[in-house]
């Protein structure tokens, strides 16, 4: 239980500059799949962020790549899009 427990406050982290998720955020990923496959009506949003530090335009679009990361990994779990 302290696996989900720690699961459930955990940000989802991806190598630096990059859209590759970070194999110890499976875990967090995991998890929110369960929880999504156990509220089948419930909506949710993915967003991704990154530092300010740098190009805006290509901070947007590793932002947006991070997203998709995590949406593909969702559907790979069994989450419909």
């Amino acid at each position: 239980q302290t696996n989900v427990t720690a699961a459930a406050t955990e940000s989802i982290r991806f190598g630096f500059a990059s859209a590759v998720i970070e194999t110890a955020s499976h875990a967090t990923l995991d998890w929110l799949a369960a929880a999504i496959k156990a509220c089948p009506s419930a909506r949710i949003r993915v967003e991704g962020h990154t530092s300010t530090d740098g190009d805006p335009a290509r901070n947007q679009r590793l932002s947006e790549a991070r997203a998709q990361s995590v949406v593909d990994y969702l559907v790979k779990a069994g989450i419909e899009q």
